[in-house]
């Protein structure tokens, strides 16, 4: 088993040549100038911290679950309807599932939604044809 761990260090430098170049910007047709970010490292206080979710308009979430479920794999996590004029709906990839199998289940999509990374927030209102009435 050593060897193997030897073998593996001896072709690192190799493995790591292969890496491409740092990107530079030498196309000076672009109507546009690129500038990399100079921040410098985060504050050691947030780390572990992670996007939960972000928040979508929509005015079809029908066409979006369907596009969003067939084009990235997306699956539908939970959707609330608090009013006839407005719904929420929440997406997610799966987060490789407690079972072991890389599959989530959605009742367990559904109890982890408050830790799960990258969820995508749907919001649609719909306004009613008839007038509303402020008095």
């Amino acid at each position: 088993m050593k060897l193997y761990y030897v073998l593996a260090l001896l072709h690192l430098p190799f493995a790591l040549s292969c890496a491409p170049p740092p990107y530079t910007n030498t196309n000076t047709t672009l109507p546009y100038t690129y500038i990399p970010g100079t921040d410098g490292p985060a504050d050691p206080a947030t780390k572990g911290y992670f996007i939960n979710h972000v928040g979508m308009l929509t005015s079809d979430l029908n066409r979006t679950r369907e596009w969003y479920k067939t084009v990235l794999g997306m699956r539908e996590v939970f959707t609330i309807e608090l009013s006839p004029e407005y719904t929420i709906m929440y997406m997610a990839h799966s987060q490789g599932g407690r079972n072991g199998s890389g599959f989530q289940t959605g009742e367990e999509m559904g109890r982890d939604k408050n830790n799960m990374a990258g969820m995508i927030e749907f919001q649609m209102y719909t306004v009613s044809s008839s007038p509303i009435n402020i008095l």
